[in-house]
């Protein structure tokens, strides 16, 4: 190329190396696109199916298929919905928040309504206080309790800038903490347990865009998975309950700590208020707002000893009496010490 290209211009002043670059500057090889890249680009917000199948000139069951193997091959965020009708599909890059309500008059319904509340199981841990969580459910099996709410953090998921913890663990990441926790989570017979994920269910997510609420839910019918980290409950038309797992922080003291998630989370604010994380016990009322710090299920873990924590282990049964409208009229706690 060089010699012919110099025969017909003899006064092309360049170099052989010079022409090559010239030549390679026109005759530019397309650069390799990783289509599912491009896919899920094109999801960063809600698309529908069709408009994606018309997008990537594909059929719509190819956009599926497209879809399972992305999930497969760890894109754990994309997700699939119906709305009126039309398919949606969209990568979610963070957890998503329990922002629907969730009404159980029908689970409920009566004057008189018990029910367990529990928090921070943390399975997977070398310090899960699992025998102890199931002689609570045994307790609420006796006692004829049939509804649970689990206040968050029910795995112990895996803090990546924590690389030490992996030797506190028994059950190491992802899949290894869903089997044990469906095999091993204690079953209320007939029952169920209503759940929303913490802080450190949420690493599953930010490990490989894993949801592990969903895929225990997938595996365990009793266990109903509500949302990440905030879900909001009608227990009947009138009287409503928050389960709260934030993310700070624990306090010294206690009831300023439950006063300040009353105030600051005006968006969060129920009748009825149940706050995990803290694996502390506390309860009072402000504002309108019957609050609770709910204690945990794990013993106390090296983490905690170097940062002067500890760690209430117990459970909680409430009785919440209504009126013929729904409408609150007392609330009796027991604290059911497992330590």
């Amino acid at each position: 190329v060089f010699d012919t290209m110099t025969t017909l211009y003899p006064n092309l002043d360049i170099s052989r190396e010079g022409l090559r670059s010239l030549y390679r500057r026109k005759h530019k090889t397309p650069p390799k696109v990783d289509v599912n890249l491009l896919f899920v680009d094109a999801v960063r917000r809600p698309r529908t199916v069709a408009a994606l199948a018309e997008e990537f000139r594909i059929s719509e069951a190819d956009v599926y298929r497209r879809i399972v193997a992305l999930q497969s091959a760890g894109y754990r965020g994309l997700v699939v919905w119906d709305e009126n009708g039309t398919t949606y599909v969209r990568n979610i890059t963070k957890a998503r928040s329990g922002d629907a309500a969730y009404h159980m008059a029908e689970v409920t319904r009566g004057r008189d309504i018990t029910f367990g509340v529990v928090s921070d199981t943390h399975m997977g841990s070398k310090y899960e206080a699992l025998d102890e969580l199931e002689r609570f459910y045994d307790i609420l099996a006796e006692r004829g309790v049939t509804t649970v709410y689990h206040v968050g953090d029910i795995s112990e998921g895996y803090y990546s800038n924590r690389p030490a913890s992996i030797f506190d663990t028994h059950a190491v990441g992802f899949s290894e903490q869903v089997r044990h926790i469906v095999a091993n989570y204690p079953e209320l017979s007939g029952g169920t347990t209503y759940f929303i994920t913490g802080n450190h269910d949420a690493t599953h997510f930010r490990n490989g865009f894993a949801d592990i609420g969903e895929t225990i839910s997938a595996s365990r019918p009793d266990l109903v998975y509500l949302g990440h980290n905030f879900a909001r409950i009608h227990l009947t038309e009138a009287l409503t309950m928050s389960l709260v797992h934030p993310t700070d922080g624990a306090a010294n003291t206690l009831s300023l700590k439950l006063q300040h998630l009353i105030d600051r989370n005006a968006g969060r604010r129920s009748d009825i208020m149940l706050v995990g994380h803290y694996h502390k016990s506390c309860g009072l009322k402000y504002r309108d707002v019957y609050g609770y710090l709910v204690p945990s299920f794990q013993h106390v873990t090296p983490f905690m000893s170097d940062n002067n924590l500890y760690s209430d282990v117990a459970g909680m049964i409430f009785t919440v009496r209504v009126d013929d409208n729904g409408k609150l009229l007392s609330i009796v706690t027991e604290y059911v010490d497992m330590s």
